[in-house]
């Protein structure tokens, strides 16, 4: 199996801390997030990996050759401009061994351990141009903000950090992994 990973996002909702590394360099369990997400790859079969990058990317280069996958092929494809993730991944395509195969396309920022061996069999034998497979994890609703508790003589009562909300309501946070023909991706447009 090939796949293209994903990593050119600058995290921004992680800054400070993303300011002067990639998000997929931010370190979980001690090594870096893409490190993880690699050998997920590697562990479901995935023999070369082309990984997009963009924002910082000359770090993903520099720690992916001082620090390899062992048992994966690694090609590199950068972005001179943000080409958004559709771009990203149509150039990416260059640098993959086996143009005329499948290719799943992940989010390098994502750790996982869903079977993905299991659902590229699946789109193998569906003849599909193009899956999807879409993790969905729901999680409580919270506050983007903080909020203050005042009481009723107008003093303040606490401070609460982005809380739990009072409602029913969750929201999703998906994982996207593709498993695409490469003829297809190659003809997607530039959208304006």
């Amino acid at each position: 199996m090939q796949a293209i990973v994903l990593a050119g996002g600058k995290g921004q909702r992680l800054w400070p801390l993303t300011k002067s590394i990639p998000k997929v360099m931010t370190i979980i369990a001690g090594k870096p997030v893409l490190r993880h997400h690699l050998e997920w790859l590697r562990n479901e079969g995935v023999t070369d990996v082309v990984v997009a990058c963009g924002y910082l990317g000359e770090f993903i280069i520099k720690y992916l050759l001082s620090y390899p996958v062992l048992d994966l092929r690694v090609k590199f494809s950068s972005e001179e401009y943000p080409l958004g993730r559709g771009g990203a991944a149509k150039k990416a395509t260059r640098n993959l061994p086996r143009p005329f195969q499948p290719c799943i396309i992940s989010q390098g920022d994502i750790i996982s351990d869903i079977p993905l061996a299991e659902a590229y069999r699946a789109h193998l034998q569906a003849s599909s141009v193009c899956n999807t497979i879409l993790t969905l994890l729901l999680v409580p609703y919270r506050s983007r903000y903080g909020v203050v508790e005042i009481r009723q003589d107008g003093t303040i009562a606490r401070f609460r950090e982005k809380p739990r909300l009072p409602t029913e309501e969750s929201e999703v946070f998906a994982a996207t992994f593709i498993v695409v023909q490469l003829t297809h991706l190659k003809t997607l447009k530039r959208q304006k």
